[in-house]
């Protein structure tokens, strides 16, 4: 008959401990990986938004809780050439003046205009 070898918990506790481990460092390393992707694409939006002189909506949070409650505001964009990390927003209605941190930014919408055939098309995007 074949001898069977005896199962050491202990080996099998550490393998367990050990995989959990990894696997939770993988999740970890692969969040700020999404984190910076979303942040590049929001970079990308704010200067197309910069360079078209379009009107914006931007969602404001104060934490990156989806929970939190969120401010929203409206009016053009101006890139801070001394900041990148930092957009300037003006409102033409009340001749306001605001920063906003790129990380407190949840959200961005604007109008993008596209001419053709001599005629004004606008987008949102």
């Amino acid at each position: 008959m074949a001898k069977e070898k005896p199962t050491n918990s202990v080996k099998i506790l550490t393998k367990l401990i050990s995989d959990s481990s990894q696997k939770l460092l993988a999740a970890f390393i692969n969040d700020d990986i999404k984190l910076s992707k979303d942040r590049d694409k929001l970079r990308k939006k704010i200067n197309l938004a910069c360079s078209e002189n379009s009107f914006v909506v931007i969602h404001i949070a104060e934490s990156n809780d989806p929970n939190q409650p969120f401010e929203t505001v409206a009016g053009k964009l101006r890139a801070n050439e001394n900041n990148p990390d930092i957009i300037i927003l003006s409102d033409q209605k009340t001749q306001s003046i605001r920063m906003i941190p790129i990380n407190s930014i949840r959200k961005i919408s604007f109008l993008k205009s596209k001419i053709a055939n001599s005629t004004k098309k606008r987008q949102i995007t």
